[in-house]
This record gives structure tokens, C-alpha cells and sequence, in this order.
């Protein structure tokens, strides 16, 4: 897929696919003890990310659903 435009085109360092919930918390904890930035993806609109080449995107799309425990 071309983009248009390649302004500001971001490319991760990493790219986690989460398969568990168990994978998501040990990811995220290890992405704040060392400092590294991250954000979640879940099949969404765009191959691109806004995160850069010093951060990681947990990648959901292999969960089906979100429950929330307040």
C-alpha cells in the first residue's frame, strides 16, 4: 500500500503481537521500566504509526474484545 503523502511517516522500533492478556501487562511493564514509549493498535485504519523509532506498538488484533474491572 502507497501513502499519498510520507510526511511525518513514523516507523516503530518494535511491534508486539499480544496473543494474551498476560503478554499485554508484561509488555507494558517492561515498556515503563526501561522508558520506551508504546501504543496499542487493534487492526485499526492505517499500516502507519504515530509512534517513532524508539517506541513499540502492542498489536491487538488477535483479541476479539475488551472487558474493563473497575
Amino acid at each position: 500500500m502507497a501513502r499519498w503523502f510520507n510526511l511525518d511517516v513514523n516507523s516503530p522500533f518494535a511491534i508486539v503481537r499480544a496473543a494474551t492478556q498476560q503478554d499485554v501487562v508484561e509488555t507494558v511493564r517492561e515498556a515503563l521500566r526501561i522508558g520506551v514509549p508504546f501504543v496499542p493498535a487493534s487492526g485499526g485504519h492505517s499500516p502507519w504509526s504515530t509512534i517513532g523509532e524508539d517506541g513499540i506498538i502492542i498489536d491487538l488484533v488477535l483479541f476479539s474484545g475488551v472487558e474493563v474491572d473497575p
